[in-house]
């Protein structure tokens, strides 16, 4: 190969190249300037030209146009000599990829260095000579020329000689490169008449909108009154503004047009107008009631805002309308914030009440972001926040904190001088106010103006409210009037409150004093001796005062239990140390025989002289409260055993106990519902007498009967005010009265949503209606009845639940862990065996995925009820989820039993499953593990199940396993295998060695094959077919085949970099790595760190991941196809792939399987199937490589049979990089 040098081949041009470069000239000048039309036909004119006097075969002309290559004209010769050109339009690549028309790394050549290359017999060129074109067609003389458009390469000019009578090397040099000049001028005049066209279009389209917009609005624009905008629909700029908008926010005409309407400073600084413009663009018509506009001096105006879309010609216009509404919206926010406070402080009990929704309003209405509010405490030196408001969005938290935990003075700085002159205070920027405390966090979150009013209180600065904003804003001096008027009312509010406190508090105390004169009136002498004592207290009891005149309190008929010691010590402390006592609460027999609860307050009494004279004081009737105490106590404590879960019965006696402290002479029974829905049964009972409950348990409710029977039954309250007379009591009423119980009240308990539960009776000593109490207590307690009830029952729902597969109904993973450590105790006690078993469907996901979830799910209810049929009553079954069934066998005398259990299963699954109109037939894989010998334990036992159940399945599906210890070993050994796997990587134990992949015919290295090698410390090299199956298993093969990727690209760099360019490299692909969403991506970021262009990387692939040709495998492999990784099927001929499936995948070649490869020679079959193979990727246009090829027969066949390249042994062993360097270097490797 030599470099052509232009002045040595103007100098070797004949005179038959002067008169094609005369019919160039002329065919240019007669064309014109353009690159399209008749250009097309210019360029197949020269080819031919040029074809025919220099004797060329063949000659074809490249352009380049955005990076991309395209063929734009052929010239060959026929087979009698004549030359035949033509126009094509073959669209390449990013480079040139077709093998079959061009000498590739001749053609690559020219575009990487812009130099043109003659080789003459380029057969045996050192560089050119393997290029498969060049094998394959052996032409004399090839050349190509660049033509250059100044420094820029536009195109290519290529010819081909194939016999030695044509022109000689050097016309045909020189001749290509003077057409390679004209052809560029050529080129170039017609993109500047191209670029002439496109000015003189873009001058006519201005002129045209210059005409439209003065013609249809010019007269709108000089007298409208509202601001317009014409905006270009497609684009968003600004064609035309009137002068009212510009008038409105004060900017300048050239701040308008042109310019894209997001960036207009009225527009950019607020979010609702991006997605404002964004909708004008997909609808026809917009009307927008108010927006904030930003005018050029920082005031905010709102504005009413309404847009239409009509279209000139092929134009679409957006006319956007704007009226000014801010003197408008001021009076009316005036109005509503003046609304909103009054309402807020009308609503509230205090200001701390009112504090966050005031804050709200003023902070929404006048549009800031954070608000405050302080309190000033000027005798503590104090001024602490109180409440705070912030808007969605704003990250205030640290900025509220520091002022929460900050000490600060209302005396001093911002606040002294804003308290002093009692006016409001604007910050235009607290980020450049030195005497703000904050001003660094506020620049942190971008806060910029803020504002500050204090509120006075009886003429005092009490309270300050301060707001924040991210914009800058201009003092507001509307929205400062605004504020002062909301301050005064604040103060007032403040000054109202105080007074009503007061007023409170003076009533409490008036009510203090009045309480002691209630109901009655007592006093004492100095023994503490009743002297007086008012009617009042005959009121109640039927107590006659007189009768306890000259009684001490300790002498009148009070209930021990009703007062602690300690409440009576401490009244006696009080009455000996002459201090007033109040609310000393006691319960005392009245004169009916009732208990009733005092409640007693006094003080002392002295003279004149300061001589104590007794006690005197009032008392009041307290029973009603009490007993509502008590009830409310009860009922506290019952709602507490039910939310801590005590059991049901004890909650219901808790309830009757409850109740019957209530009612005196009243005995209470709840009976409960069966779960059958017929019988009644006793939940609780204290004092009914064991013989009545006995009776009622297992009663049947019916329409006619006992009131409890009846009120079930009716769902309705059954009141019987005498039993000896109601029909329905008949056979019951008997033991009923013999208990001295004379009528019943019962009310049925339903649950929320109405269904019977039980009821609750009552049992009264007289015959009697209850009265609106009574009822009233019922029904509290049918309500905690019920709710302790319903709670029961979805405590028992929930451990069912939590017990049962929702699909099956089968126990669940842990219930069976439950039942298997039971049936092991059994076991262990009775020395017995435990067989477990682990089932796994065969086939069910192919059912599940292609007839859908709910014929896969009534497929696992009829399987579930065919191995129910399989089951003794104490066995158990139960489904972990997906298909796994495990059923345990207790008490079995020895295995044998449970291979039986396991065959009949087997037997049953042959039948046919009918589901939806479909015929199934599935069967399953049974793994057997059995107690004491495979495990002491469940979990061991379920280990060793599932062991054996994968080894069933590896033995072909449907049949069963017992597990052994051999298959225990080997799950060990996975097991350290892929803990010593995880640690490999960061112990750098893992190396790459490589293969050679070999040009038979010339013996060159074409490319190597990254195999990965294990070096374990303990145990030396380990077999990658020991290894690679382990890191599938456990998914460590997407790390460690990253690891190899990235290690092979930089061994490739590497090997670029010493001069072997034309060197490529293949790596082994997973099919857990192609799953990896961004797995493309990752490849190309490694090519990209190392330099490697994707042309050198060869990815080869295993036959399985053709077999799913879904989007999951196809959309990664097109993507790394389009990159230009090339994409090899290893191992072909091994799996189960056919043309259709290498039709829909990118693959760029195929490698035959060394199995095939070993038989050629002394296997027909082999021979016969290699052969096919390669004839397969020739038609399909597949390069196809051999894979283990030892001897020099195999390698001879391949050649005859047109395999150019090989690997294997017969060539060279896997090898490390370093070594691989000197194959690379040393002498050609063995050809034929």
């Amino acid at each position: 190969m030599r470099h052509v040098n232009p002045e040595s081949l103007t100098a070797c041009l004949s005179n038959n190249i002067g008169e094609v470069m005369y019919k160039v000239g002329k065919l240019l000048h007669e064309e014109g300037h353009s690159i399209q039309g008749r250009s097309v036909r210019t360029l197949e004119r020269l080819l031919h030209a040029v074809a025919g006097q220099t004797g060329a075969y063949k000659g074809y002309l490249l352009l380049r146009h955005d990076d991309k290559w395209s063929i734009a004209a052929e010239a060959s010769r026929d087979l009698d000599g004549n030359i035949e050109a033509r126009h094509r339009v073959d669209k390449l690549a990013d480079r040139v990829a077709s093998s079959s028309l061009l000498p590739l790394s001749l053609i690559h050549h020219v575009e990487r260095t812009g130099e043109p290359v003659m080789a003459e017999n380029p057969v045996a060129d050192s560089v050119f000579g393997a290029d498969p074109y060049i094998v394959q067609i052996q032409p004399k003389l090839a050349l190509c020329h660049p033509v250059f458009i100044g420094a820029e390469m536009a195109g290519l000019l290529y010819l081909e000689i194939r016999t030695a009578a044509a022109a000689s090397p050097a016309d045909a040099s020189g001749m290509l490169e003077s057409i390679a000049g004209q052809a560029a001028v050529a080129i170039e005049n017609a993109r500047l008449d191209a670029q002439l066209n496109e000015e003189r279009a873009m001058r006519s389209r201005i002129e045209h909108e210059l005409q439209l917009s003065e013609t249809h609005y010019g007269q709108l624009f000089d007298n409208a009154t509202d601001g317009i905008l014409l905006l270009d629909s497609d684009t968003g700029i600004v064609t035309a503004v009137n002068s009212c908008l510009l008038n409105m926010v004060g900017h300048q005409r050239d701040e308008f047009i042109g310019k894209c309407v997001r960036e207009l400073p009225p527009f950019s600084d607020h979010s609702i107008y991006v997605s404002l413009f964004d909708e004008l663009q997909r609808t026809q018509a917009l009307n927008c009631e108010r927006l904030p506009l930003r005018a050029s001096d920082g005031r905010l105006l709102d504005i009413e805002f309404v847009s239409s879309a009509y279209r000139v010609n092929e134009t679409r216009v957006i006319q956007c309308s704007m009226r000014d509404i801010t003197d408008r919206m001021r009076a009316q926010r005036r109005q509503e914030v003046q609304v909103a406070v009054t309402r807020a402080l009308a609503n509230a009990a205090s200001l701390k009440e009112a504090a966050s929704r005031l804050l709200q309003v003023i902070c929404e209405k006048f549009y800031w972001e954070i608000g405050e509010l302080w309190h000033a405490d000027f005798d503590a030196d104090r001024l602490s926040l109180t409440e705070w408001w912030t808007a969605p969005g704003v990250p205030a938290t640290t900025f509220i904190e520091r002022a929460r935990a900050s000490q600060v003075s209302p005396r001093g700085g911002l606040t002294e001088r804003m308290f002093e002159t009692g006016r409001a205070l604007w910050l235009p920027d607290v980020c450049r106010e030195p005497l703000f405390r904050r001003a660094a966090l506020a620049s942190e979150i971008g806060l910029r103006s803020a504002f500050a009013f204090p509120v006075r209180v009886n003429g005092k600065p009490v309270h300050m409210m301060a707001f924040y904003t991210r914009q800058m804003r201009k003092p507001d001096e509307e929205m400062m009037d605004m504020m002062f008027i909301v301050g005064s009312q604040i103060g007032q509010f403040v000054e109202r409150k105080e007074t009503e406190q007061a007023l409170i508090r003076s009533e409490q105390r008036f009510r203090s004093l009045t309480g002691l004169s209630s109901d009655w009136y007592w006093e004492q002498d100095e023994h503490f001796r009743f002297t007086v004592m008012s009617e009042g207290v005959g009121r109640v009891g039927g107590i006659r005062a007189e009768a306890l005149i000259g009684k001490t309190r300790a002498e009148l008929p009070i209930d021990p239990a009703s007062v602690d010691d300690d409440t009576w010590s401490a009244h006696l402390m009080l009455l000996e140390a002459r201090k007033p006592f109040f609310n000393l609460e006691y319960r005392i027999n009245g004169e009916d025989g009732h208990w009733y609860w005092y409640s007693i307050s006094g003080e002392p009494l002295f003279d004149k002289s300061g001589a104590f004279k007794g006690y005197r004081g009032v008392g009041s009737e307290v029973s009603a409260r009490k007993q509502a105490e008590a009830l409310h106590l009860g009922q506290a404590w019952v709602l507490e055993m039910i939310a801590t879960g005590a059991p049901l019965a004890d909650v219901l006696a808790s309830l009757v106990r409850v109740m019957e402290t209530q009612l005196q002479g009243v005995s209470t029974v709840i009976m409960l519902l069966d779960e059958d829905g017929r019988h009644m049964r006793v939940g609780a009972a204290s004092s009914a007498s064991e013989s009545w409950v006995r009776m009622l348990d297992a009663c049947e409710i019916g329409a006619v009967g006992a009131s409890c029977s009846e009120a079930m039954f009716h769902r309705t309250r059954i009141l019987s005010a005498d039993i000896a007379q109601t029909p329905g009591w008949n056979t019951l009423s008997g033991p009923v009265l013999e208990q001295g119980l004379r009528s019943c009240w019962s009310t049925p308990i339903l649950s929320q949503k109405g269904r019977v539960l039980g009821s609750v009776d009552m049992y009264c000593r007289q015959a009697c209606d209850p009265t609106p109490g009574d009822l009233r207590l019922a029904d509290t307690a049918v309500r905690i009845a019920g709710i302790a009830i319903e709670r029961k029952h979805s405590e028992e729902r929930i451990s069912y639940m939590a017990h049962h597969d929702a699909l099956t109904g089968l126990p669940n993973r842990v219930l069976l862990q439950d039942r298997l450590r039971q049936a092991i105790a059994q076991a262990q006690r009775a020395d017995k065996f435990v067989a477990l078993m682990f089932i796994d469907l065969d086939y069910f996901k192919h059912i599940n995925d292609s007839l859908g979830h709910q014929v896969g799910d009534q497929l696992l209810q009829m399987v579930s009820a065919r191995l129910l049929l399989c089951l003794r009553k104490e066995d158990s079954l139960a489904r972990l989820g997906g298909d796994e069934f495990v059923l345990i066998l207790p008490s079995l005398v020895d295995g044998h039993a449970a291979g039986a259990v396991a065959q009949k299963i087997l037997e049953e699954l042959k039948n046919a499953l009918h589901v939806d109109g479909h015929e199934l037939h599935i069967g399953a894989s049974i793994g057997i593990s059995l107690y004491p010998a495979d495990g002491k334990d469940a979990d061991a036992l379920m280990r060793a199940a599932d062991t054996a159940m994968y080894h069933a399945k590896s033995k072909g599906r449907g049949n069963c396993q017992f597990f052994t210890q051999g298959l225990n070993e080997a799950v060990q050994h996975r097991l350290t295998i892929a803990n010593q796997l995880r640690r490999a990587l960061a112990r750098d134990e893992l190396a790459l060695h490589f293969q050679p992949q070999i040009d038979m015919v010339q013996g060159r290295i074409l490319s190597a094959e990254a195999l990965l090698r294990w070096r374990q410390p303990e145990r030396g090299f380990i077999p990658p077919s020991e290894f690679i199956p382990v890191a599938e298993e456990t998914g460590l093969i997407v790390g460690i085949g990253e690891w190899v990727l990235t290690q092979a690209c930089a061994q490739l760099r590497r090997w670029h970099d010493a001069g072997h360019r034309q060197l490529s490299i293949a790596v082994n692909l997973s099919a857990r790595q192609l799953m990896q969403p961004d797995f493309a991506h990752t490849v190309a970021e490694i090519l990209d760190r190392h330099g490697i262009a994707p042309s050198s990387l060869d990815l080869e692939i295993t036959e399985s991941m053709l077999m799913h040709p879904g989007e999951e495998n196809l959309t990664p492999l097109t993507r790394l196809s389009e990159m230009g990784v090339q994409l090899s099927v290893d191992d072909f001929g091994t799996g189960y792939s056919s043309l259709s499936y290498l039709k829909r995948f990118p693959i760029h070649a195929l490698k035959i399987d060394q199995s095939f490869v070993s038989g050629i020679g002394c296997a027909q079959n082999d021979a016969a199937i290699t052969n096919a193979i390669i004839a397969m990727a020739h038609s399909l246009n597949l390069k196809v490589i051999a894979e283990g090829v030892e001897t020099a027969e195999q390698a001879a066949f391949l050649r005859e049979h047109h395999c150019v390249m090989a690997q294997g042994y017969y060539y060279s062993k896997p090898v490390p990089g370093d070594e691989f360097v000197k194959l690379l270097e040393g002498p050609a490797i063995l050809t034929l």
